[in-house]
């Protein structure tokens, strides 16, 4: 499967182990992250000479960033794992600068739908979906962020997740991050292959979920109304 990590592009800076350069999906202006060269799933399975080389790099770019763009903060972080919010597995570093004022309160609400490449059958069972992904535009704007690994003539391969995006919205409160999530996942075209889009959209449109009021067992009941 293609990982867009393995080749560095619009390199920022490098040296023999790892490279550094703006994240795709920057969260704010200067938003670096540094990889390692070399294709290794998290910060923890690389080698004592790689996390040397990424600390360096962290260190430089935090340097070249501050010279550029002058911001008052930073955020610096790596998930490790699905469960952590991982998606592309090969690991990489934020170097995510904040500025004052740039968000006006940093607290609010947080939704995150994962849309998988999957079918469902009528009594629940889950199953991987196959072809060719022939269209796929992710949503954008203020307060949204999408982390894919897809693209128009992506093949999925069997061998991996199922998992096609992971997309994360904020908004002031609950009630504006659910009409945020759904306007982002309206506006998101996936053909070729089936996904959980609309699922996600009918779980977001529940009165069940809009009230917080949902258990392990909401799901079955919205798939299969009493």
């Amino acid at each position: 499967m293609r990982c867009e990590l393995c080749t560095p592009e619009a390199v920022l800076a490098e040296n023999t182990l790892a490279y550094a350069r703006h994240d795709n999906h920057a969260l704010s202006r200067g938003h670096v992250i540094v990889v390692p060269r070399r294709h290794v799933a998290d910060f923890f399975d690389m080698d004592g000479a790689e996390q040397a080389a990424v600390l360096e790099l962290l260190n430089h770019a935090r340097k070249l960033v501050q010279e550029k763009h002058s911001p008052d903060g930073y955020n610096v972080g790596v998930n490790v794992g699905k469960a952590a919010g991982q998606s592309r597995m090969h690991v990489h570093l934020h170097l995510i600068p904040r500025y004052a004022g740039d968000v006006p309160d940093p607290r609010g609400y947080a939704i995150q739908v994962r849309i998988n490449m999957e079918t469902m059958d009528a009594d629940g069972s889950v199953r991987p979906a196959g072809g060719v992904l022939s269209t796929f535009e992710p949503p954008s704007g203020r307060g949204i962020r999408v982390d894919t690994c897809g693209y128009a003539g992506y093949r999925p391969s069997p061998g991996f997740d199922s998992l096609l995006a992971k997309l994360v919205v904020w908004d002031a409160d609950r009630s504006a991050a659910i009409a945020r999530a759904l306007r982002a996942l309206e506006e998101t075209v996936i053909d070729g292959v089936p996904s959980t889009r609309e699922l996600a959209i009918r779980v977001l449109e529940s009165r069940e979920f809009a009230r917080g009021e949902y258990s392990t067992s909401t799901l079955a009941e919205l798939l299969v109304p009493a």
